[in-house]
């Protein structure tokens, strides 16, 4: 018996030192405090006044939960297994004073677009397109092209972002195009943060501008640490990108 409670306990050490090697603690934490916050707007909800209540299922940004959003049927559902009384879920478009309803306790939950992201504080999972790997505050990675929106703004485009240079003994190029068209491009030779400046297409502010990063490296994290278990295909940490002034 006793070998039996010893091979299980190297199997959960094992299993556990698995899951730190590929989840890491701060991407932990960060979706426990998504089901709380999941659980904060249930609540919100729950102790209205205003019975009946009707709202459309739909996506709620929760930064830390599985792609970084949730759907407010899972949010409902998995606090009250049988629903709250008076308030219901409908595909059909809402009244418009449901609808009003609706926006009142959901708009403090969603994020508007935005013409400068910062990772520091947020996912940004909305604004998001393609190539961009979970949060991990205060970067998301990318593999070797990605695509994001943003709103212009007037100025510069500034992209704050890492890339470990050092270890991987060469500079790594990246171009950036926006709405289809070449924006400029940046080489990123020093370790560390640093912030990239570049002059792109005039756009009239408020429109949406697609932005598309491609860069000319992509690398594994064994390539830098032998025995890590990570798979993805990296090549830059993007910690911010927007236009302007930093807000």
């Amino acid at each position: 018996m006793l070998a039996v409670f010893a091979i299980l306990a190297a199997a959960l050490i094992g299993s556990r030192a698995h899951y730190l090697a590929n989840v890491p603690r701060a991407t932990f934490e960060a979706s426990a405090h998504a089901l709380q916050q999941g659980r904060a707007l249930v609540q919100t909800i729950r102790v209205s006044k205003v019975r009946p209540l009707a709202f459309t299922d739909r996506l709620i940004p929760m930064d830390g939960a599985r792609n970084n959003a949730l759907s407010l049927a899972f949010l409902i559902y998995s606090e009250y297994p049988h629903g709250i009384p008076g308030v219901r879920l409908v595909r059909e478009p809402l009244d418009a004073r449901q609808a009003a309803i609706e926006n009142s306790l959901l708009n403090p939950w969603l994020r508007l677009a935005s013409s400068y992201i910062d990772f520091k504080s947020a996912s940004y999972e909305e604004d998001l397109m393609s190539g961009f790997s979970w949060w991990e505050p205060p970067f998301r990675w990318m593999a070797g092209r990605a695509s994001l929106r943003l709103i212009a703004a007037p100025g510069d485009l500034v992209i704050s972002t890492y890339a470990p240079v050092d270890h991987l003994h060469r500079p790594i190029h990246v171009a950036v195009t926006m709405n289809g068209h070449f924006a400029g491009s940046f080489e990123i030779s020093m370790p560390g943060i640093h912030d990239y400046l570049l002059h792109p297409p005039a756009l009239i502010p408020g429109t949406i501008a697609n932005i598309t990063l491609t860069s000319d490296l992509v690398w594994h994290a064994r390539d830098i640490y032998p025995q890590s278990l990570d798979e993805r295909d990296l090549s830059i940490a993007i910690s911010a990108i927007g236009f302007g002034v930093r807000p």
